[in-house]
């Protein structure tokens, strides 16, 4: 196996290139933050402009199920072929679905240009993470970590309010347009400066790596689609054909023993993915629930998502600060607990006799615990990764969130819709899955507990230990 970098070791790219590298890093993160918190805000205005409303919710699912293709094949050719040549790639892939959606003539074509921007989208995601992985060492990642979340900042305070003055004044195409010049720069100061960062031989090649993100996305496409209906036998028969194609992809894809979150890397990856399933899978509902229950308007119920936004970034640069002196575990454990006990005090939203303070600061308070705990998790996977991994280790990063956060809004969706048919009120049906989430951010503790306990490298990623074991 190879040997992993120790914290020691030297910077791993030349001084000259570590601002412009960094810059173009967060730049192209926060492309992606702008676009994502945009089309959400100009989507119903596309939709009454071009017609087509039965496709609103495949313009976020073909970006998402291509996303995941993207993810699969771009940390394996960012680590053999080095970061550069992907990540240009992957930028003119998104370039190429911005402007097909900027001049779409219906929503087919619009959807298209969203799943180039997935596309493209994921495989700039898995460069970045396989970039921020090579290019700095083990103190220094945590803090990047912490930057690259705050470039979610702006765009989640400003994005909705430009994207709409966008639309306003000139058309909802000016809103693709206006990202254009965002994605030329981000190439332009990150494309070159990471050619400095070296390609190493690693397992896997692209035509495999192809393959598993198209049967990971159309397996987890059908499950999807099939949990949004009705279910009857033949349905159920069709989401047990999806789960089992991308069984054998999610198998080579994650690190052996993430289920059983055994020390290493594979506790770092458990703990992500149950902090990304509790928080996302709460926060889908989090404005439904004060916009139908308590009466808010979507403004209002917004500013809860912006606090923990903000918390959330806060947390990361506790994190990075602490670490070096409390170690990985502990905030592990403060992330874990922060988030779990925060999930169960935002039910109080579903009590009208609550005080709206309550459910506003528990929000905020799952927030910085998952911001606390994401960013420990991943600095914590990143280290134990040997040379050669790093590609294994970000695509299995980038598949924990997009699949952790897809299966959570789905399965949560579908229960809803379930609730909705057998007749539970809103209330009880609510309840019933935080409840199922709170618990989720509890089973994460155990992972947070084994975070940091092995040598450094003794559990990552291999060729012939590639594979989820239940």
């Amino acid at each position: 196996m190879a040997r992993a970098a120790s914290p020691s070791d030297p910077p791993r790219v030349p001084d000259r290139s570590r601002i412009p590298l960094l810059v173009g890093a967060l730049l192209a993160v926060t492309l992606h933050a702008f676009d994502e918190m945009a089309v959400a805000t100009v989507l119903p205005a596309i939709v009454a402009d071009l017609g087509g409303r039965a496709l609103y919710g495949a313009a976020f699912f073909a970006y998402l199920l291509a996303s995941l293709v993207g993810l699969v094949i771009g940390g394996g050719e960012a680590s053999r072929r080095g970061p550069a040549p992907p990540f240009a790639a992957g930028l003119g892939v998104f370039v190429l679905g911005l402007v097909t959606s900027a001049v779409a003539p219906d929503m087919e074509f619009f959807v298209l240009g969203r799943a180039l921007q997935g596309l493209g989208g994921g495989v700039v995601t898995s460069t970045i993470y396989v970039v921020i992985n090579r290019g700095f060492d083990d103190r220094e990642r945590p803090r990047v970590l912490a930057l690259e979340a705050s470039a979610w900042v702006v765009p989640a305070i400003v994005a909705p309010a430009a994207a709409g003055a966008l639309a306003g004044v000139f058309s909802w195409r000016a809103v693709f347009v206006a990202l254009l010049p965002l994605a030329v720069v981000a190439g332009a100061l990150g494309g070159p400066s990471m050619r400095a960062i070296r390609p190493v031989p690693s397992a896997g090649g692209f035509g495999r790596e192809l393959l598993d993100g198209l049967r990971l996305a159309f397996g987890l496409g059908l499950a999807l689609w099939v949990l949004a209906r009705p279910v009857g036998p033949l349905d159920a028969l069709a989401a047990a054909g999806g789960v089992l194609l991308a069984l054998a992809p999610l198998r080579r894809t994650l690190p052996a023993g993430l289920l059983r979150a055994r020390p290493g890397l594979p506790a770092a990856m458990a703990l992500k993915l149950g902090l990304v399933v509790a928080f996302f899978g709460t926060e889908a509902f989090v404005p439904l629930a004060l916009i139908e229950l308590r009466g808010l308007a979507p403004l209002q119920a917004g500013l809860a998502l912006t606090g923990a936004a903000l918390a959330w970034v806060a947390g990361a640069h506790l994190q990075a600060r602490g670490v070096p002196r409390f170690g990985e575990r502990a905030f592990a454990l403060i992330g874990a607990v922060c988030l779990a006990v925060a999930l169960f005090a935002v039910r109080a939203t579903l009590d009208a006799t609550t005080p709206l303070a309550l459910p506003f600061a528990a929000w905020s308070l799952a927030g910085f615990g998952v911001g606390v705990g994401y960013v420990t998790a991943t600095a914590s996977a990143m280290a134990r990764t040997p040379e050669g991994g790093e590609g294994a280790t970000s695509t299995a990063l980038g598949v924990v969130d997009a699949v952790g956060i897809s299966l959570a809004t789905g399965l949560g969706g579908a229960a809803l819709a379930a609730s909705e048919r057998a007749g539970i009120s809103l209330v009880d049906a609510l309840s019933h899955i935080w409840t199922a989430l709170a618990c989720v951010a509890l089973v994460a503790l155990l992972a947070a507990w084994r975070v940091g306990e092995s040598e450094r490298g003794s559990t990552a990623l291999s060729e012939d230990a590639a594979g989820v074991e239940t």
